[in-house]
């Protein structure tokens, strides 16, 4: 077989791998919790804080590590009582970014908010966080 030949059998073989669907699979490794104020366009938190005013979106991301795919779940909750909730199914090839918001028309309470993280059932952490007057 030629070289040219040879090059050409190869990336067949890796296209059509790429075509039949293959995922990365494993689990995630779950990483950093972010909260604060932007996000950016890969969906980390790109100003970090916690504390906010009330009418402000509060945005949320768990960093994983490495490929796979995973269920990452957000719970966002004040005094005790959850207040949204979100799942996310998610399947990455490197590290990445799993981004949430928390926002609602006319603004949230003052007082002292939580999120909690989850992937694939197990908690991976938390953020205590405040919304001022």
């Amino acid at each position: 077989m030629t070289r040219c030949r040879a090059i050409v059998c190869v990336a067949t073989l890796l296209l059509a791998g790429l075509l039949s669907g293959c995922g990365p699979s494993g689990p995630l490794t779950p990483g950093t919790i972010q909260l604060g104020r932007t996000v950016n366009s890969d969906e980390s938190v790109g100003t970090i804080a916690m504390r906010f005013k009330r009418g402000e979106t509060i945005y949320a991301a768990l960093l994983t590590e490495g490929p796979g795919t995973g269920t990452v779940k957000a719970r966002w909750s004040f005094r005790g009582a959850t207040i949204s909730e979100e799942e996310k199914n998610v399947s990455y090839w490197e590290g990445a970014a799993t981004g949430f918001r928390l926002q609602y028309a006319g603004g949230l309470p003052p007082g002292d908010y939580t999120l909690e993280l989850q992937l694939d059932g197990k908690p991976v952490g938390s953020r205590d966080f405040v919304i001022e007057q």
